[in-house]
């Protein structure tokens, strides 16, 4: 089994000073980041002392800048070592063509670029949410918001058509509870018309839901039936019932061991699967990715096998990825890009969705680890 805690490995792209400050950053997310469990999701980001630093560090340590050919720099470096890139567009605007466009180009770019694996998309952003939420509660939509919603659907048509031209993929985001499931049904719609004998549109299964287990056998049930190949991204998901009113609850998880349960039901399911599917498993969890490790060699799955991706978010995990990716698996790193106050706001909601103030701790520790381990070089050295 390989060592995912070798910290020269992980932080060889970090000089002294980087490193250092990465320290710094991580002890103020840490002291913050057990707010995610409070509801209190950006209150603290408003705190002006904690503001300044965040606006210092967080978007130059966990973004690819502010445009997409920024972007490509951060992805051409960790190419260097391996890691494979998924740009991710951050952009709020009310002109839907806009951000459209910036998709496009985004899948159009990756076209001459091996690095860059997927393209990561949020439908929310093409259409008002509010048109999601009709269709997941299967309303009857007015003569405008059917218009609306067949304008989303082509755009997204045109998209997958693109990543499917272009040999690349997409990646269509889990969302709000609201309106997933007109994510979903369109996900598959699209998985349906594009994906054939390799995965062009990949859908994301949260697996802090009860029934995501059930709809991911159900998905590779009708991809098998109809000849084509699942994609399918798995996420751990945030146990939170922040984003739902209280007759919602039922549909999540009770505990985290039922979310661990069903996610490692799910990760063993697809990979005595694999004729049939291709995979993303979006996880930080160090005992889950030694599971699948363990799996796949016990089913003879080879480190880089194409269908079978490791996805950490730019910045995080770096002692899993760096790591994983110099033993030969295949690790793409999330990149967000755009303007910086919108991106500042996405990757901090995102940090405090998903991280305890315990995880990013961990993060820090092995930040420290190695500035330690080059201290004691310099130390043998003089």
């Amino acid at each position: 089994m390989i060592a995912l805690d070798n910290t020269g490995n992980a932080f060889q792209y970090l000089s002294n000073k980087e490193l250092k400050r990465a320290c710094r950053l991580f002890t103020l997310l840490s002291k913050l980041g057990g707010m995610n469990r409070s509801g209190k999701a950006n209150s603290w980001a408003s705190i002006p002392p904690v503001n300044f630093l965040l606006k210092n560090r967080i978007f130059d340590f966990f973004s690819g800048g502010l445009t997409l050919e920024s972007c490509e720099s951060v992805g051409d470096e960790l190419w260097g070592y391996g890691v494979y890139s998924s740009p991710a567009p951050l952009v709020e605007c009310n002109d839907k063509q806009l951000v459209f466009d910036e998709y496009l180009r985004a899948i159009r770019i990756a076209r001459d670029f091996p690095n860059h694996a997927f393209t990561l998309v949020k439908l929310s952003t093409l259409v008002e949410p509010r048109i999601l939420r009709l269709v997941s509660q299967n309303a009857m939509l007015n003569h405008a918001d059917k218009g609306i919603y067949t304008e989303f659907a082509n755009r997204v048509r045109l998209l997958c058509n693109e990543a499917f031209s272009s040999g690349k993929s997409i990646i269509i985001d889990a969302e709000h509870v609201d309106y997933q499931p007109a994510i979903d049904s369109i996900a598959s719609e699209m998985m349906m018309l594009h994906n054939g004998d390799r995965a062009t549109v990949y859908q994301t299964f949260r697996f802090d839901m009860v029934e995501t287990f059930e709809r991911l056998v159900e998905q590779l049930r009708i991809a098998s039936k109809n000849g084509y190949i699942l994609g399918a991204k798995l996420l751990r998901g945030t146990l939170t019932h922040r984003e739902v009113g209280e007759s919602k609850k039922i549909l999540f998880q009770n505990t985290q061991n039922d979310i661990n349960h069903s996610l490692n039901e799910a990760i063993k399911f697809l990979l005595n699967n694999l004729a049939s599917a291709s995979f993303i498993f979006g996880t930080h969890n160090h005992d889950t990715i030694l599971y699948i490790l363990s799996l796949m060699e016990n089913l003879g799955v080879s480190p880089g096998d194409p269908q079978v991706f490791f996805a950490h978010h730019l910045g995080l995990a770096d002692h899993l990825s760096f790591n994983l990716a110099l033993s030969g698996y295949n690790v793409v790193k999330t990149i967000p890009y755009g303007p910086k106050n919108i991106v500042e706001k996405g990757i901090v909601s995102s940090i405090i969705q998903h991280y305890s103030a315990s995880h990013l701790r961990e993060e820090r520790h092995f930040l420290r680890k190695e500035v330690k381990r080059r201290e004691k070089l310099v130390e043998g050295e003089t």
